[in-house]
């Protein structure tokens, strides 16, 4: 993840600052959802509705864990947030990027960008919630909300129907894995004894089977079930 910096030019620049890989993992995030959510046919009559909802959609973990932790919501905080997220917001609603960000190649870029946001910020909430919470299932709670904020904010559909939803659930697991391999106050509970790694190669980890994970959804549909008839 160590990209360098570069500098972004004037005056878009001057907003977000120079261009990182915290900044280049933030549009990752920003594009993966308005791929998901956006188009010119779901713009309607009310952009701005549209657009709010969207920034909620995408970084709710940034805007709930702050607020479980008794701070600011990040979009608020963050004039990055805003602007990338509204430059994504444009390219999928009016220029048609959509048909180039799912060519393959930029795809993939896209996935690795996405889930790089997901995994830093899944660690950077159980860091802070460890911290300042002082308890063992809160920062685990925090971690979870982290990767998943926007399915917590509007409600899965399959919440209570058809089980805990993927999102959630994958959450939960990298938040759990996080602890286990960095926190040895975690470890002290296991008949076992689990490796422990640092909080970037816990990262990268929960980086690589989120990608992973979303390469076999993509790549690897389920066989049609087949139909008895009588």
């Amino acid at each position: 993840f160590l990209l360098g910096s570069l500098k972004l030019g004037a005056p878009l620049g001057a907003v977000v600052g120079p261009l990182s890989a915290k900044t280049l993992h933030i549009f990752g995030r920003a594009c993966f959802v308005a791929n998901a959510k956006l188009g010119p046919a779901k713009l309607g009559d009310a952009p701005v509705y549209l657009y709010v909802t969207y920034v909620l959609t995408a970084y709710g973990g940034g805007v709930l864990c702050p607020l479980l932790l008794g701070k600011s919501p990040k979009p608020l905080e963050s004039d990055t947030i805003l602007v990338l997220s509204f430059i994504a917001f444009i390219l999928f609603t009016r220029l048609g990027f959509k048909a180039i960000y799912n060519f393959l190649p930029v795809h993939l870029i896209g996935l690795v960008l996405e889930n790089s946001f997901k995994g830093g910020l899944i660690a950077t909430f159980f860091t802070a919630a460890k911290s300042s919470l002082g308890t063992m299932l809160g920062p685990l709670i925090v971690g979870t909300v982290a990767g998943c904020g926007g399915a917590v904010i509007w409600g899965p559909s399959g919440w209570g129907k058809d089980g805990c939803p993927k999102p959630i659930w994958s959450s939960l697991m990298a938040a759990l894995f996080f602890a286990l391999s960095t926190d040895p106050s975690y470890t002290a509970l296991l008949p076992i004894s689990v490796p422990q790694l640092t909080t970037d190669d816990a990262t990268v980890m929960m980086v690589l089977a989120f990608t992973a994970d979303a390469l076999k959804g993509k790549f690897m549909r389920p066989a049609p079930s087949k139909s008895k008839t009588l």
